[in-house]
């Protein structure tokens, strides 16, 4: 079932960035694309894992070589004790969280980790499409939400997804076949 936030949920008092990586794709570092992302889902305060974290309310713990789609980041930003996880074949990859401050630093860990060998009790893991909706109110317009890991694959895999879902789909011939 896919969320879709609404006006009356509480977001996530922080954010946590677990990790870097050198990797920049469209020429910003991630650090730069998680405050961005997170100021658009309503998320002030965002901190790397080496900052102090405040010990009240409820963090969003994301990879630093993540990029997840907006739709997906702010379902997160008000889906509480989740875990989002990636296929790989059977295994399951955490790559982000939203928890009580109190299960921050467990959730930092399991993000840490290349495969998710048991489900943490309390919390909800789901993929991509379980967790953000397939539709873009802003661009108004349906696709799979993605959520890719820079280094996993070719930059230029990881960007056009990107373009494509910035992209609306009614627009001229050179925006659409040359611009890319």
């Amino acid at each position: 079932m896919s969320r879709e936030p609404q006006a009356t949920e509480t977001r996530a008092g922080s954010a946590v960035i677990v990790g870097t990586t050198e990797q920049v794709a469209f020429s910003l570092d991630q650090q730069a694309r998680w405050r961005r992302a997170f100021a658009r889902a309503g998320i002030a305060d965002v901190r790397l894992e080496t900052d102090p974290l405040p010990a009240e309310g409820t963090k969003v713990l994301v990879r630093g070589d993540l990029i997840l789609e907006e739709v997906l980041t702010k379902a997160l930003a008000v889906s509480p004790d989740t875990l989002l996880v990636l296929a790989q074949g059977a295994a399951k990859r955490p790559v982000a969280a939203h928890v009580p401050a109190m299960r921050a630093a467990e959730a930092a860990k399991l993000i840490g980790e290349s495969q998710l060998h048991t489900e943490p009790a309390g919390l909800r893991v789901v993929d991509p499409i379980g967790l953000g909706s397939s539709y873009n109110h802003a661009l108004r317009k349906r696709a799979v939400p993605y959520a890719l890991l820079l280094g996993e694959i070719p930059l230029r895999k990881i960007e056009w997804p990107m373009y494509m879902g910035a992209y609306k789909g009614v627009t001229d011939f050179v925006t659409k076949w040359l611009w890319p």
